[in-house]
This record gives structure tokens, C-alpha cells and sequence, in this order.
């Protein structure tokens, strides 16, 4: 009998101490349909169990170990990740990868009702995603098929060829490895504030950072003109409808070659609702290929700001952004019903306003950067339009 090789190995408890079905069971069921409906192949014990036989157990998951590519992990809490037989497998999954049996293999992290600190240290190393958002499976699914287009795109790098004896021709059939991808950014070789700007996606960036072979981009110029949200009611970044828009209609208008070369990062984001007398605080996880910066992350790449109780000064940075014609039409549009707006567009085409993920003095205003002499961030209205400049962290190789 052939052996049988999996892309994706599920790891998650199946039953509780009472026998019932675990949470993490469910969503690690869901998991299974889903990728097995894009046609992975993929190794989830409750089905694989009911063919080969429970008494098989240890055996059968110790050969799928072996034979998949990928393995992630699911839990809704420590103690499920941490129980004999999950730890067993995502260990033992780490220790192939560590010691070069599996050196194209990737572990991911499914979590729910947990935060990312509180998951295993070794998982926490890994790529996570938060079930509880719409869209993490797509988003899971979308790193699986990243790194099998990485080598080749059949998932079995990790299957490892004997060498071959010396003297021998290689036969037909094998993976050879796949040509370099072309690089789809450039250095425009110009400085913007201080930063070097780099055309990506149609766009032009000021590159912030790099570490670990990524670049920090935030855009050049203000692309849209936006509420952070659609409605007045109270909300953070997670389920606000401008990250909706920003990692739905903004992202997917990127080429495929772009797409793939946009890192999707775990951001967080205090809830702690600004000058508040309640010193308790929240920090929401969320994964995004696309996102505003943070407040702490203004003070990291703009520094020279002063905190005061109505605003945060800045001197030293120039807030004044240009905007490109889509966002400049939005606020002539927008103008006709707000006064504000209508001084913003008699301005030159500069806009003095653009958002930040961080809470403002309640839960329906949202900080945002803004130019009046200095340079300020002070708080705005949820539901009110300001300027848009996407962030994200791009592969450079």
C-alpha cells in the first residue's frame, strides 16, 4: 500500500474530561472542510479514525506526522494545547522542523477565547490567527498555499530524495526548484521626511523599518478619505468597517505577485479609552495585511512628541499630506455636507488629518493625526470622514 502524504495535519482535543466533544473539535471540523473544499489534502483524526480503526491510534498519527507538510495547531485554551496528546504532536512537529527532517515545513496557530500571550511559548513563536474573525481560515489558507507556491507548489518539499549514486542520471518526475520570483517593489531612489520611498502596488511608500527581511511601509500620500467606522455606535479597530475595508476591497485590488508579497501581521491594540479615569486596559489582537499605525508607533518612527491632555505635540515631523486625485474627489464630494471638510478642500489639495488605530476619549472616536502649526494627534469622531494611510510590512526577498 502506497504511502499516504498529507498537506495539512490538524492537531486539537477531541473530548473533554466529561467525554463531550471539545469546542476546539468543532472548530478544528470546520478547519477540515474548509481546506479539504480547496482541494488540500488533509489529516483530521475523527475521520481518518473511522476508517483505519481506533486501535491503530499512536501508529496512525505517528505516519500522518510524518507524511504532512503542515500542522495546525487548534485550542481553545492552554490546558487543551498543553494535553498529552496535542503537545505530543506540535512538539514533536517543532523538534522535525528545528533539527532539518522537516526544513520546509511550517507550523500555524488557530486559536479562540484566548489571547496570543497566553498560548504556549513555543506557539507563540508561530504564525497565529484568531478563529473568531470571518475571514482567519482564508487567511490560514492563503499562508498554506504562499509557502507551497514558495517550492513548487506540490506541498511535499519536505519528502526528502535519497541521494543519488554517483555516475547516475536523475530521473524524470522530480521537483526541481523553482526560478526566483521577480521582485515586485523598487527604491525610487527619493527621500520623503527623512524616509526612503518605495513604489509598490501602484503606489509609492515610506519604508519606516526592516527587520527579519520585511519592510514597514506606510503610504506617501492620504489614498482615501474614510470614517473609521460606519455607524456611530461604540468600536475598537478589530470590528471596525475601515479594517474591514482596508484587508477586503483595498488588499484584493492588489495584483496576485503583490498580494502574496504583504506579510500578514499580528497588531495590537489597546483599548484603554485615552485620559480615562478607569486605569483597567485591553489589548485586541488582530491579524491584518493591511492597517493604521498605532499610536505607540507614532512615538517610535516620529519622535520630538510632547503628551498633553487635548492633543500630543509634535514639531519635528511634517503632518501636512499630500493626497492622491481618487481621495482628493472624496473630499470635494464629502465637502457639500461638512464644514470642515469644505476648509480641507480649499487648502491646496493638503490634508491635515489622517487616522490612527488608537481609542480616543470614548469608544466612538478613534485618534488621528492632525496639523494646526504643530503637529498633533487628538481625537475625532468614529463616524466622521479623515484621510486613510494604509501601513503594512512587505517581504523584501
Amino acid at each position: 500500500m502506497d504511502k499516504v502524504v498529507y498537506d495539512v495535519f490538524i492537531s486539537f482535543k477531541n473530548k473533554d474530561e466529561n467525554n463531550q466533544s471539545t469546542k476546539d473539535s468543532v472548530i478544528a471540523e470546520k478547519l477540515y472542510k474548509f481546506l479539504k473544499g480547496k482541494g488540500l489534502r488533509v489529516f483530521f483524526s475523527n475521520a481518518e479514525l473511522e476508517k483505519r480503526g481506533k486501535a491503530r491510534f499512536a501508529k496512525t498519527i505517528n505516519e500522518a506526522l510524518d507524511a504532512s507538510r503542515f500542522l495546525v495547531a487548534v485550542g481553545c485554551s492552554q490546558t487543551n494545547l498543553n494535553s498529552e496528546w496535542v503537545e505530543y504532536e506540535w512538539d514533536s512537529f517543532l523538534n522535525e522542523i528545528r533539527s532539518g527532517i522537516k526544513p520546509n515545513a511550517e507550523v500555524y496557530m488557530l486559536y479562540q477565547d484566548m489571547q496570543i500571550k497566553d498560548l504556549p511559548y513555543a506557539l507563540r513563536q508561530q504564525q497565529s490567527f484568531d478563529a473568531a474573525e470571518k475571514d482567519s481560515f482564508e487567511q490560514l489558507y492563503r499562508f498554506i498555499k504562499s509557502a507551497m507556491g514558495a517550492d513548487g507548489g506540490n506541498g511535499l518539499s519536505d519528502i526528502r530524495v535519497p541521494p543519488e549514486p554517483i555516475g547516475t542520471s536523475r530521473p524524470t518526475g522530480l521537483r526541481v526548484p523553482p526560478e526566483p520570483k521577480p521582485k515586485v517593489w523598487s527604491h525610487t531612489g527619493e527621500e520623503y521626511n527623512g524616509f526612503k520611498v518605495i513604489q509598490f502596488g501602484g503606489y509609492e511608500w515610506m519604508e519606516l523599518d526592516q527587520k527579519d527581511g520585511k519592510a514597514l511601509l506606510l503610504s506617501k500620500y492620504v489614498l482615501e478619505m474614510m470614517p473609521f467606522h460606519n455607524t456611530k455606535d461604540p468600536i475598537t479597530w478589530k470590528d471596525c468597517s475601515l479594517r474591514e475595508y482596508l484587508n477586503s476591497n483595498f488588499y484584493s485590488a492588489f495584483a496576485s505577485a503583490d498580494r502574496e508579497a504583504i506579510s500578514l501581521t499580528q497588531n495590537s491594540t489597546s483599548t484603554k479609552v485615552k485620559f480615562s479615569i478607569f486605569e483597567s486596559e485591553h489589548i485586541e489582537w488582530t491579524s491584518d495585511f493591511v492597517f493604521l499605525l498605532g499610536e505607540y508607533t507614532m512615538f517610535d518612527y516620529f519622535p520630538g512628541m510632547a503628551v498633553s491632555k487635548m492633543a500630543i505635540q509634535d514639531d519635528f515631523w511634517d503632518a501636512q499630506v499630500e493626497m492622491t486625485l481618487h481621495a482628493w474627489e472624496n473630499v470635494t464630494a464629502l465637502a457639500i455636507h461638512d464644514d470642515r471638510l469644505n476648509a480641507i478642500a480649499k487648502d491646496g489639495k493638503v490634508n491635515r488629518q489622517w487616522w490612527l488605530r488608537t481609542p480616543g476619549t470614548g469608544f466612538s472616536c478613534s485618534a488621528f493625526v492632525i496639523n494646526s502649526g504643530g503637529r498633533s494627534i487628538i481625537l475625532k469622531r468614529t463616524h466622521k470622514p479623515c484621510g486613510v494611510r494604509p501601513a503594512l510590512w512587505l517581504y523584501l526577498d
